[in-house]
């Protein structure tokens, strides 16, 4: 889970532009989170509703 983090984010701030993932558990949505906290080029967001609930990585110089 930790390595398609990593690789969403890198395509995220590669392409400039916001990358939905599949929707996922609440576990597996914190570890994205938690992944990817500390990286200074994306941030994260989960949207949608349960059980439909995914992650949304996108690069800072865009983010809202």
């Amino acid at each position: 889970m930790r390595c398609a983090a990593r690789r969403t984010a890198q395509r995220a701030s590669a392409t400039g532009r916001r990358v939905a993932l599949e929707p996922m558990t609440p576990v597996e949505r914190k570890i994205v989170h938690e992944a990817l906290k500390d990286d200074p080029e994306v941030e994260t967001a989960s949207e949608g509703s349960e059980p439909n609930r995914f992650v949304v990585v996108f690069p800072r110089a865009v983010a809202t």
